[in-house]
């Protein structure tokens, strides 16, 4: 069997998952300000409602005062539970006005492959923000359409390559792909 051409080998492995999706077509003016943003770390909304919902510290301070007042405890408890439905509800409404989408994708540091109900041309931008459950990870990209496949719903499949994208966040994907990989077919 002959090696497959550099241009034609993969980079990053791929799964089949299930992650919240939202998207949209970005102007050469926006991807230049996306694209900014991104790189300089500043974060998205989906990226803020994890930090918001990751409350280790929280949970920490909670259970250093139930050790002198199970009251206080108690009803920080409650706040907390508040603040994670909260962010869940938030999440769920979509970073581009619409309503985020949980559905299957195929999945790789290098990009995302998705369902869509109109084609987009080869080479569109899309600025993509994705949440990745169960710990609610949200994850802002650049990404170019690279492929659109009509399938027989009458829909079509989108595959994209990240062009901008965090490398703490590429890092969380490929960890999830890995992990993903690990646990083998029955989970995908």
């Amino acid at each position: 069997m002959e090696a497959a051409e550099p241009s034609d080998r993969r980079q990053f492995f791929r799964v089949d998952d299930e992650v919240y999706i939202d998207y949209r077509l970005v102007s050469d003016h926006e991807r230049l300000r996306i694209a900014h943003e991104i790189r300089a770390g500043i974060k998205s909304a989906g990226q803020l409602l994890h930090d918001l919902e990751s409350n280790e510290e929280l949970r920490a301070l909670r259970m250093a005062v139930a050790q002198t007042d199970s009251t206080i405890a108690d009803y920080l408890q409650v706040i907390e539970e508040k603040l994670v439905t909260l962010t869940r509800i938030v999440a769920g409404a979509g970073i581009f006005g619409g309503e985020m989408t949980f559905c299957p994708v195929s999945l790789s540091g290098g990009g995302i492959a998705f369902a869509v109900t109109e084609p987009f041309a080869l080479g569109t931008e899309l600025e993509i923000s994705l949440t990745l459950p169960p710990r609610n990870h949200g994850i802002r990209a650049l990404a170019r359409v690279g492929e659109v496949v009509q399938e027989e719903s009458g829909g079509y499949r989108v595959a994209t390559e990240f062009t901008v994208i965090d490398g703490a966040d590429r890092d969380l994907i490929i960890a999830r792909v890995l992990a993903r990989q690990a646990l083998g077919p029955a989970v995908r």
